[in-house]
């Protein structure tokens, strides 16, 4: 793990869990949990009930 801390150094983090917040630390957030799961059952719904894409839909209205 030292080995792997040491390189993690050289990009700038302090360790693999500074990478790990650092990279993925904005996914963690109540509100972008909140938002993924609203666009995903709108896409499902769409999908489900017209049977098409919901990019061929977007493609149709524009």
């Amino acid at each position: 793990m030292t080995k792997l801390n040491y390189i993690l150094q050289g990009f700038g983090f302090r360790d693999f869990k500074d990478l790990l917040h650092s990279s993925f630390g904005h996914t963690f957030s109540m509100l972008f949990i909140k938002i993924d799961v609203i666009m995903l059952l709108l896409f499902a719904t769409i999908h489900f009930l017209f049977g098409f894409n919901h990019l061929f839909l977007t493609a149709f209205v524009i």
